[in-house]
């Protein structure tokens, strides 16, 4: 992945927590933040399907002007989704002791921070996705599933 134009920094004091103990079990975290990014990307893909933020709300929808151009130019009519670049542009990259995800798309930024176009943040994680990084990371420390 190219350095990203926009991505997400993401902390929890229950994930920190448990990303410590890993560390302390196995020095190489790539093989679990690379199964974090997976989840996220698919997490990410979800959201462009249900045109929902990490909190559950519908992003905005398209305006009538906006859809009847996308429309007249044989576009995608879903929100965020006319080409499919950006949707596509999303991706990874995971090391020893993170993982980030995010695109290098020129134009996710002013989606994702509503930079003079409504607001619809694409890029987050939600509290499912935090019980399933959760999940992830007992997977690797051979533990049960976090209460």
């Amino acid at each position: 992945m190219a350095n990203p134009i926009v991505g997400i920094q993401y902390s929890s004091g229950e994930v920190n927590s448990r990303l410590n103990e890993l560390q302390r079990k196995v020095s190489d975290l790539t093989p679990a933040m690379k199964n974090i990014g997976e989840y996220l990307l698919l997490s990410t893909d979800t959201r462009f399907r249900t045109e929902t933020d990490p909190y559950g709300n519908r992003w905005q929808p398209n305006s009538p002007r906006t859809i009847a151009r996308k429309r007249a130019e044989g576009r995608i009519l879903k929100t965020l989704q006319s080409t499919g670049r950006l949707r596509a542009g999303i991706s990874y990259k995971a090391d020893r002791t993170s993982v980030v995800i995010g695109t290098n798309v020129d134009y996710a930024a002013k989606h994702q921070l509503g930079q003079g176009v409504p607001k619809r943040e694409f890029l987050g994680v939600s509290q499912k996705d935090t019980q399933e990084i959760l999940v992830i990371m007992s997977s690797f420390l051979g533990s049960s599933t976090p209460q």
